[in-house]
């Protein structure tokens, strides 16, 4: 222990053996690590999903059963499919299929021009192709997952409370108001799957093809078809959440917005995504990202 209350990274290393003992895992490397959970590799087809906070089995099973949901449309690429879940040395734990590839952010330093283009456009695709998942009717828009998740009867209801939430938890964006900033957003939605985290790092790939969406969490909503879509597009523009793209990246991702009519999209929906995550201001990338455009 640290400071007499949480554990230490001496701590994590100790338990993290113990569990990779009780599931037999013959790997035990470190595949991804976030604000939510790290990942460890267990074998050739599991992986080992720890919370990095205290999580209530229920929410833990509330995704496992999203997922199985959505899987339900036989999506493109994969996505995750919990294989079990426990607790552990004080810790929520899941076992989950392993999926192919790495980071698209990683893929992409590996690949000639060509291979790029066709990444880049392969990474927008699979993400805009969440909207087409399975998601039974809801009556309410908003988030899907979470302990205390936020929830409206209308999409604009929505994206204007969890705007003002996460605004109001630093001083620093007090001037932004979150009424403006959605007023220039479309508000309809058709109720589809809104993923709101996929970033590069959360899409895998082999070579040039997309083999995997990763990370579906408390971000997941109930909402509109366009938004993971632009959003795909907002994060390889910004250098701080991209950093591994470059400028004829951002043109190819530019260039697939407008074929599809979504470009008028990229800045308003920019302000909403920076005002959303003004509340992970710990992760200098956020921070830098979130001051340059809710502050410029």
């Amino acid at each position: 222990m640290t400071d007499g209350s949480a554990p230490g990274p001496t701590d994590d290393a100790d338990r993290d053996r113990r569990l990779l003992g009780l599931l037999r895992s013959t790997d035990g490397s470190l595949l991804g690590s976030g604000g939510e959970a790290r990942v460890l590799g267990l074998d050739d087809e599991r992986v080992l999903r720890i919370l990095r906070l205290p999580t209530a089995v229920e929410v833990v099973r509330a995704r496992a059963e999203l997922l199985d949901e959505m899987r339900r449309g036989r999506p493109a690429v994969a996505i995750p499919e919990v294989l079990e879940i426990g607790e552990h040395d004080g810790r929520t734990y899941t076992v989950e299929r392993r999926v192919a590839g790495r980071p698209v952010g990683e893929v992409l330093r590996t690949l000639d021009r060509r291979g790029r283009d066709r990444l880049i456009e392969g990474h927008l695709d699979a993400v805009a192709a969440l909207a087409d998942l399975p998601l039974a009717p809801r009556p309410w828009f908003g988030e899907l997952l979470g302990s205390e998740p936020l929830r409206s009867t209308t999409w604009r209801a929505y994206l204007v409370e969890r705007a003002e939430r996460s605004l109001r938890s630093s001083s620093l964006f007090d001037h932004v108001d979150a009424e403006a900033i959605v007023g220039d957003l479309p508000t309809g939605a058709e109720g589809c799957l809104v993923h709101l985290d996929a970033v590069v790092d959360n899409v895998l790939a082999c070579r040039d093809q997309v083999t995997a969406v990763i990370d579906f969490g408390p971000t997941c909503a109930r909402g509109a078809r366009w938004v993971d879509a632009v959003s795909a597009v907002v994060y390889l523009e910004a250098p701080e959440i991209t950093p591994d793209a470059d400028q004829r990246d951002r043109a190819v991702a530019r260039a697939w917005s407008r074929d599809r009519g979504l470009e008028q999209l990229i800045e308003p929906a920019e302000r909403w995504l920076t005002a959303m995550w003004s509340f992970a201001l710990e992760d200098p990338a956020v921070d830098r990202w979130c001051r340059r455009v809710l502050r410029g």
